[in-house]
């Protein structure tokens, strides 16, 4: 019972802070994006990923157990369905080494996802300065006029669409995301989860920013005191 009063006094005093702020405006209906066209498809701002000073010796979370299984035997997860097939293309300065980490990586995600549909990644090894340990640019695309299960007036990140679509919707080549991670970090690429001292975690960096592309973000921004969602276009995003 403690527990449970303790929970609804924390909730109400995050409530009543939440209120208490000051409210922002919706920007208006000049202040937004101009919408793109049905069928357009739209590459978002990066999202930065940025990573603390301050020393830690937490052990990566590893990946699902059925996953360490197919490593282990050779097994098959979700064989009643087809996996999802993550496509990576490399710019050339990407560390070899960091690229079989990466491929460690997309496997947990090609695990857990369904679709007929590849999923294409580019990734570039680049110098983002201190601080920053990579960046996600998803893309996103407006339902087109086409009998199917995506809604109208609305946004989906790529590789859901081309599930429920059941077929590309981009340029043949084109990718559904954009990765820059920063060659300036002191990374760890190992694949075994364990921790090293003092070092990123790659693996688990690049299974955080595949999660951004996949659509795990958030679609508001703000401009001094003006709100807006959906991108900048006030229409919903799946």
């Amino acid at each position: 019972m403690k527990n449970r009063y303790l929970l609804l006094v924390l909730l109400s005093a995050a409530w009543g802070t939440a209120w208490a702020q000051k409210k922002v405006k919706s920007a208006p209906a000049s202040a937004l994006r101009s919408v793109p066209a049905q069928g357009e498809v739209v590459t978002l701002p990066p999202i930065i990923c940025y990573y603390s000073t301050v020393p830690s010796t937490a052990k990566p979370i590893g990946p699902p157990e059925f996953f360490l299984r197919r490593q282990r035997d050779g097994s098959r997860a979700r064989t009643t369905a087809t996996r999802s097939q993550i496509i990576v293309t490399y710019n050339a300065a990407f560390p070899d080494s960091a690229r079989q980490a990466f491929e460690y990586a997309k496997g947990i995600w090609e695990s857990w996802l369904i679709s007929p549909v590849p999923i294409r990644i580019t990734a570039r090894w680049v110098n983002l300065g201190s601080g920053t340990l990579g960046s996600t640019s998803p893309k996103i695309y407006r339902r087109i006029n086409y009998s199917g299960t995506l809604k109208a007036n609305s946004f989906y990140v790529m590789p859901l669409a081309e599930k429920l679509a059941r077929k590309p919707l981009n340029a043949d080549g084109e990718s559904d995301m954009d990765m820059n991670f920063n060659l300036a970090v002191n990374w760890s690429v190992r694949t075994d989860g364990t921790a090293a001292s003092n070092r990123q975690d790659f693996v688990s960096t690049v299974v955080h920013e595949i999660g951004h592309g996949l659509g795990f973000t958030d679609s508001f921004s703000v401009d001094g005191s003006l709100g807006s969602w959906g991108e900048g276009y006030n229409l919903p995003r799946a």
